[in-house]
Formats: structure tokens, C-alpha cells, sequence
């Protein structure tokens, strides 16, 4: 080393004898290897890494189950149809399609060999999402499922259900469908041209113009007022939605204009 740098940079000599320019190499070489030292020794700034959360997951799927879905839950099936929107009978057999139709459904081991979700427990998730319109986060406490899953769990459930029951649910009435229904629904109401509802809710119109706002106004209500009612058939299972506007109703087909 002491060799290299004296032919490096101090080769020309400038006058100096040769100890001299083989000390001022050996004290030049002296000096770098302090500063390296010094360099390799400073501690070295720590990478951001997540850390990994134990969030125990099968105990939240114990607890699931334990709540709604064991032969004696801790929550009748009243409560399960207002917190899950539906039956259990029906979530049961739309978890059992996702489970059949798609691989993401089916519990699986993840990298470090511990078994991921159920089925069960990313349907429960995406529905509190859909139910509740809460955000990605809010099922980190109860089914120990972070956001990113949350996010998954929620549009493969869309995906899913889609495809699984898209083409016989989401279909635009046949003239002959229309033709028994009103036929159905007259004999049994004697109201001509009416499918069947079976919600309606009244939607406050923040922006109603000033000229319409008496019309749309009702007198139990400060604010003006637009009425949904959502139509759908039992017997062959597509819907509508109809809109009340100044005493008219203006249809738009379930798939023409809607995806309910």
C-alpha cells in the first residue's frame, strides 16, 4: 500500500529526498486507514421494516363462529340478518358457491406454513364492508384481518358474486316475463302495470332548484324529497328501480342503466 501511493503521488519527488516522500506516503496511507476504520465502525442507519403483527387469526374464526354460524351462537339469527344484511341460510350458500368457484376462498397456508382465512371469515368481511360502507381498517379488531386483505377480501367478493350469479339474477326482463308479472300482480292487488316492490326510501335532495323545491317538499319534512322504490320479482328474479318525480314514475331497467 505504502508502495502504491508513493508511486501515486509522490513519484516526482519536488525536490524531496526519497525518506522523506516514503514518510509522507506512509503517514498519507496512515491517515485513509483511520478514516476507514472510522467509517466501518459508525453504526449504519437501521432499514424501515414492517414489523409482522400476530394477529390470530384462528381465534378470530373461533370467535366467529362461535357468535353466528355453531349450532347455539351467542347471536340469533335476527341479529345475523341485520348485521349481515341477509340470511344465514343465504350466506352460507353464497360462501359454499365462492368456496366451490374460487381458489381464493379456500383456506390456505401461507409462506411460514400458518393457515390463512376461511372462506367465512373474508365473505363476513367484505359484507361489513358492502353493509356498513366502513373503511378497510375496521376488521383489523374483530376478524384480525388487515387492510390489504380487507381490500382482496372485498373485490374478489364482488368479482365472485358477479360471475356466479350475474347471468341468472342480472338480466333484463323478457316482454313474456313482464306480461306474467303484471298479470300476477293484477289479479293479486288489482294494480295493472306494476311489477312488485318490495323497499322504497326517500332520498333528501340537498340540491333541489329553488322552483321545484315546493313540489318535491312534503309537509312532515323541512327538505325536498326524491322516493326510490326498488322493484324485484320473486318468482323470476330481476329487479328495477323506480324514481317518483312530479308525480310520475320513470322506469330504467335493473341492467340497462343499474347494477344493484
Amino acid at each position: 500500500m505504502v508502495n502504491f501511493y508513493y508511486n501515486e503521488y509522490f513519484a516526482d519527488g519536488d525536490g524531496l529526498t526519497d525518506e522523506e516522500l516514503e514518510q509522507e506516503a506512509v503517514t498519507s496511507a496512515c491517515q485513509l486507514a483511520v478514516r476507514y476504520v472510522k467509517h466501518s465502525l459508525r453504526p449504519q442507519a437501521e432499514k424501515n421494516k414492517r414489523g409482522y403483527i400476530e394477529r390470530d387469526r384462528r381465534a378470530a374464526h373461533d370467535r366467529l363462529m362461535k357468535d353466528y354460524f355453531d349450532e347455539a351462537p351467542t347471536f340469533s339469527n335476527e341479529f345475523f340478518r341485520r348485521r349481515f344484511r341477509m340470511s344465514k341460510r343465504l350466506f352460507q350458500c353464497i360462501v359454499d358457491e365462492l368456496e366451490a368457484n374460487y381458489d381464493y376462498f379456500k383456506q390456505k397456508p401461507d409462506a411460514r406454513g400458518a393457515l390463512g382465512f376461511t372462506g367465512i371469515q373474508k365473505c363476513t368481511s367484505a359484507l361489513r364492508i358492502l353493509a356498513y360502507g366502513n373503511t378497510t381498517d375496521i376488521n383489523d379488531e374483530y376478524l384480525k384481518m388487515a387492510e390489504k386483505t380487507t381490500r382482496d377480501s372485498l373485490e374478489h367478493f364482488c368479482r365472485g358474486i358477479i360471475d356466479v350469479y350475474g347471468a341468472r339474477y342480472l338480466r333484463t326482463p323478457t316482454w313474456d316475463d313482464l306480461q306474467k308479472i303484471y298479470e300476477v300482480h293484477n289479479a293479486e292487488h288489482g294494480l295493472p302495470g306494476m311489477i312488485g316492490s318490495i323497499d322504497c326510501m326517500h332520498w333528501r335532495w340537498d340540491n333541489c332548484p329553488t322552483a321545484w323545491r315546493g313540489q318535491h317538499t312534503r309537509g312532515d319534512q323541512k327538505d325536498p324529497l326524491l322516493f326510490f322504490r326498488r322493484l324485484l320479482h320473486r318468482t323470476f328474479g330481476f329487479g328495477r328501480l323506480t324514481l317518483a318525480w312530479s308525480g310520475h314514475a320513470m322506469i330504467s331497467m335493473f341492467l340497462n342503466n343499474l347494477r344493484c
